[in-house]
């Protein structure tokens, strides 16, 4: 028979669109299956800080107060550097701050000084953040079994505290 007939033929046409049909929800239960299960799907620990979540935790200029964001996996945060022009002013380490999957915390800290940072920007060892200055934030993270480790940088222009 020839198409055309076929097409005209409306008992013909039953069996075809049922074909349609089957076929059209095989695929859709196909995609449903796939979007419910690759968000499950073995990923190593990342984590990272948003540079808008970065700011001024008090009027000495001293610390910092920010979101560290964990996705895919538990993590471990264990040292944060502030570094400017790809040199490391200040330093936080032996953190070991264990972080679950899709878990944002707000840190506020100091960072240690290092040999590094000009004179004037150091008091009582620690690093003293200068207003409009841009800095660059690297965090080291882990994934608690130590299997797998990664870094994330964010850069951002320091806006001293107002009360």
């Amino acid at each position: 028979m020839k198409l055309a007939k076929i097409l005209k033929n409306k008992k013909a046409m039953t069996p075809i669109m049922i074909g349609i049909i089957v076929a059209a929800s095989v695929v859709a239960v196909i995609f449903i299956v796939m979007a419910a299960v690759i968000p499950f799907i073995k990923h190593d620990v990342e984590m990272y800080v948003a540079p808008r979540t970065i700011m001024a935790n008090s009027s000495d200029n001293t610390a910092l107060r920010f979101d560290v964001t964990c996705d895919y996996a538990p993590g471990v945060l264990y040292k944060i550097e502030i570094l400017q022009d790809q040199t490391v002013y200040g330093v936080v380490d032996n953190l070991d701050l264990s972080l679950e999957n899709r878990e944002v915390r707000e840190i506020g800290t100091t960072f240690d000084a290092t040999a590094n940072a000009p004179a004037g920007e150091v008091s009582g060892g620690l690093l003293v953040f200068q207003n409009g200055e841009a800095y660059t934030m690297k965090l080291y993270y882990r994934s608690p079994d130590g299997s797998s480790e990664g870094t994330s940088t964010s850069t951002w222009t320091y806006a001293a505290f107002e009360s």
